[in-house]
């Protein structure tokens, strides 16, 4: 990665951040992304540790209404597409979406907070996520382990791992040069569809913090209408952004 800038937390957020500030080619799988939409029919999706937003705006774009969540002030502050600040060492995320996309964080997060992870998680009726191996280098990764690990973890949220989808979404990854989601990436699904109340469900539309920063709307115009606040994480409103789309219910 000569010649890419890392983004890093410095004192109480070091453990925060190692995301490229340019995009990570690497991470990038527009492939795999397009076969998940159409795979599972997915209208929404949240993004856990999104860095600068480069997946999340390709989401947007397709069409999805995207929540991203991003632990580093700085990334927050300058991404691409419009995030909230959760730190998973202290919160978890709370709403109710198809898809949860998680990409090079889960081996950031120590043991100790590993149940905010996967609580954040179980937002999602599908999952798909990468996972640093056992004696992988990187920037704080302090919690590399085998996929087995993961996958008996998440059993504990109902998760099932889907090994057919699994190894389809490898070899798209692999084509699209993702090498991390070609090595690593899995997909679940939980077992408790049933408890999504598609029927309740919120419009949410926040206003944004940082002035500079573009608001999105799901039809691709500048300006939401019918503002409502929602509380995301455990400790309330941790990020006001301008999203505008239907979410399923937020956990109280």
């Amino acid at each position: 990665m000569s010649g890419f800038i890392v983004n890093r937390g410095y004192g109480e957020d070091e453990h925060l951040g190692g995301n490229i500030l340019e995009g990570d080619p690497h991470t990038y799988s527009p492939t795999v992304w397009d076969y998940l939409i159409k795979r599972f029919a997915l209208h929404s999706v949240l993004d856990v540790g999104a860095g600068m937003g480069y997946a999340a705006n390709y989401f947007h774009r397709a069409g999805l209404q995207t929540l991203a969540v991003e632990g580093l002030e700085s990334n927050v502050e300058n991404s691409l597409y419009p995030s909230l600040k959760v730190d998973l060492t202290r919160s978890s995320v709370q709403c109710r979406v198809d898809l949860v996309h998680c990409q090079e964080v889960v081996e950031h997060i120590e043991e100790m907070f590993v149940d905010h992870l996967l609580q954040s998680f179980a937002c999602g009726r599908i999952l798909v996520m990468t996972h640093a191996l056992p004696g992988q280098g990187g920037y704080h990764h302090v919690n590399l382990q085998p996929p087995e690990y993961w996958i008996e973890h998440l059993k504990r949220y109902n998760f099932e791992f889907l090994s057919i989808d699994t190894h389809r979404i490898r070899r798209m990854a692999e084509q699209d040069g993702a090498i991390y989601m070609a090595q690593s990436g899995m997909v679940l699904l939980t077992a408790n569809v049933c408890r999504y109340n598609l029927n309740r469900t919120r419009l949410i539309s926040v206003t944004l913090l940082a002035a500079q920063k573009r608001r999105f709307c799901s039809d691709g115009s500048d300006m939401c209408e019918q503002p409502a606040e929602q509380h995301i994480g455990q400790s309330g409103i941790i990020r006001r952004v301008q999203f505008c789309g239907f979410f399923p219910e937020m956990l109280p």
